[in-house]
């Protein structure tokens, strides 16, 4: 779903006073995810007659993040997990009186990351909300939450199903995956599948030492009074959300091989300007081999969610690729 649409759907149920009291926001927790529950949270809290007006005190506040009435949450430690403490003191405000005499909003940024006794905690809330107030859980990854809290919100997937990356970098992964199928697709050998998981891995070094370089940056040059845990952490999150676009381009670039071997159409074929080398890699491919090669990339993502070395997944996942 676009964010217009579901922008537009939200605005009708604020309008007709149908707002579910929780949505999970399917995307980049920082690109398209933040950007629709920006935009609702503008319509929510602004105090012009046309809204939003972009230029009250409520708009400018929601935009700042410094609105008293929205908490924005997000896992702070090295851990990358949303504690139970941080739960408790969202529970003990979401249940004050609102400061502007409205709604009152929650933000859980990364909500998969939210550990299983602070999910539980929340669970509570979700069963029992306060009135006039609304819970956004954004996540790319909502197969990791539990069961229990998925089935007590509305889910919104504005996904792009692009990577949340620049045209330079999202260039280079292009070129590693068409390298890889390349590789599977002519002399395979161990050596050469490690050489390109070694690419990857390369790629992935060079992004998370650009992100740390620009966050502390960042922090010396502003007047944020932030310690080295929380920084390490937003250094984390950062790097973690491209890794995960890039895993999942990988994943994007298999079901399209997939596709073909099954017959599909080329108009099905997501990276449609890869086609030719799509269709060469899906030569002489079974199906069973195919969809091998998903599982592999999915167990990928699985290992290095347990934060497993990039290196040693990506070198032993891209060896196991047909």
């Amino acid at each position: 779903m676009k964010i217009e649409e579901a922008l537009n759907n939200l605005k009708h149920a604020i309008e007709s006073e149908r707002l579910a009291h929780a949505y999970i926001v399917v995307g980049s927790p920082r690109e398209e995810g933040r950007c629709l529950v920006e935009q609702v949270l503008s319509l929510v809290f602004c105090s012009a007659k046309k809204k939003p007006c972009g230029d009250c005190r409520g708009c400018l506040d929601v935009r700042e993040h410094t609105h008293p009435d929205i908490m924005w949450v997000e896992p702070q430690m090295k851990s990358r997990k949303i504690s139970i403490d941080q739960i408790r003191d969202l529970q003990k405000q979401v249940f004050q009186t609102s400061y502007s005499g409205g709604w009152k909003a929650c933000v859980l940024v990364g909500a998969d990351r939210i550990g299983d006794q602070a999910a539980n905690a929340f669970l509570k809330t979700l069963e029992e909300p306060p009135k006039r107030c609304i819970f956004f859980l954004l996540t790319d990854s909502p197969q990791f939450l539990l069961p229990t809290v998925v089935s007590r919100c509305q889910a919104i997937n504005v996904a792009s199903g692009l990577l949340n990356l620049p045209s330079d970098l999202r260039d280079k992964v292009v070129d590693i995956l068409t390298h890889s199928s390349a590789v599977v697709s002519g002399k395979r050998s161990v050596i050469t599948a490690f050489g390109v998981g070694e690419r990857l891995a390369g790629l992935l070094g060079e992004i998370k030492d650009g992100i740390e370089k620009e966050e502390y940056q960042i922090a010396e040059e502003g007047s944020l009074d932030e310690d080295d845990d929380t920084l390490d952490a937003r250094v984390s999150s950062r790097y973690r959300e491209i890794r995960s676009a890039i895993i999942h381009a990988l994943l994007l670039w298999h079901r399209d091989v997939l596709m073909l071997v099954c017959g599909t159409d080329k108009g099905l074929v997501f990276r449609k300007e890869a086609y030719d080398c799509l269709a060469k890699k899906a030569e002489g491919l079974t199906v069973r081999a195919a969809l091998r090669n998903i599982q592999t990339v999915e167990e990928m993502n699985r290992q290095l969610e347990r934060n497993m070395p990039d290196k040693t997944v990506l070198d032993f996942g891209f060896s196991r690729l047909n």
